[in-house]
């Protein structure tokens, strides 16, 4: 199977770190989308980002990268309805707060391979854990599973 270049990368989230994120991608020939509720005009001008609406880039993008602060109004932002349109095989990566992407619909997602992938290093219920620095040794937490478990036998 080939690939049809350029792959687009969406970044929700252009503050400090996501604009790092795009910097990153400057050598790879990729389109950037972004959405950001306070578009930064030099940044785009600068990092070549083309900013559009949450629905076009979650529509448009092959690899979605959340880089924004949880909000009231974005907690689940990557819920059932987002996920529906997005591309077949979408990739997601997820380094900001693990409330933005609702569990049950990401893994429902994966399962059917509407998403080809995902990266996390957070999720939605990671309190114990947020405060220390564990990278010495796996964590042994199925609470996320057992929690996700649940609620996709009550569905």
């Amino acid at each position: 199977q080939t690939c049809a270049l350029p792959i687009s990368f969406g970044i929700v989230g252009t503050g400090k770190i996501g604009r790092v994120f795009a910097e990153l991608l400057q050598g790879f020939g990729v389109r950037i989308l972004a959405y950001d509720m306070y578009p930064n005009a030099e940044a785009a001008r600068q990092l070549h980002i083309e900013y559009v609406s949450l629905e076009e880039l979650y529509r448009n993008s092959d690899v979605i990268s959340l880089h924004c602060p949880l909000t009231p109004e974005n907690v689940h932002m990557i819920n059932d309805e987002a996920i529906g349109m997005m591309k077949h095989g979408v990739y997601i990566i997820n380094t900001s707060r693990g409330k933005l992407i609702d569990s049950a619909a990401l893994i429902a997602g994966l399962k059917s391979r509407k998403i080809g992938g995902a990266g996390l290093d957070v999720y939605e219920e990671e309190s114990d854990y947020f405060f220390e620095d564990r990278s010495g040794y796996a964590i042994d937490d199925r609470s996320e599973e057992r929690r996700v478990g649940k609620e996709c036998r009550s569905r």
